[in-house]
């Protein structure tokens, strides 16, 4: 709770005790995992278009794993302590059911051209190593 007592001091809260630390703390997971949980659900939406568009035009075998790699660039995604765990854990249990594999790569360069740029070469490496 040292952590969360210091936050709400720079934040001139200084009367915060141990319940006020401990519903702030519990906020802010909730907040964490729902934005985790939606970013997941619009990948997770993406890619099953992607995998039915590979299914239809013959890229994909019915029955065979589609691979779908996403590009990932951001602070909370690569400094959040869970975000980018529960991102990945519901992306996988919302696109299990359709033999769906989503990887993550992660760009460091710190543009949203980069992660796009990261997506494309691995893509490529992955269709080039099928």
């Amino acid at each position: 709770m040292t952590a969360t007592q210091n936050v709400l001091a720079s934040l001139d809260l200084l009367e915060a005790n141990r319940a006020d630390c401990e519903i702030v703390t519990r906020v802010c997971q909730a907040v964490s995992r729902r934005a985790a949980y939606l970013c997941a659900s619009g990948i997770a939406a993406v890619a099953h278009k992607i995998a039915d568009n590979d299914r239809r035009s013959g890229k994909v075998e019915k029955g065979e794993e589609c691979r779908i790699t996403v590009g990932v660039d951001g602070t909370v995604y690569k400094k959040h302590p869970t975000f980018a765990r529960m991102m990945n854990s519901m992306t996988e249990v919302l696109c299990v059911d359709s033999n769906i594999k989503v990887k993550f790569a992660l760009s460091y360069d710190g543009s949203g051209k980069g992660a796009a740029l990261v997506t494309a070469v691995a893509d490529r490496l992955l269709k080039a190593n099928a």
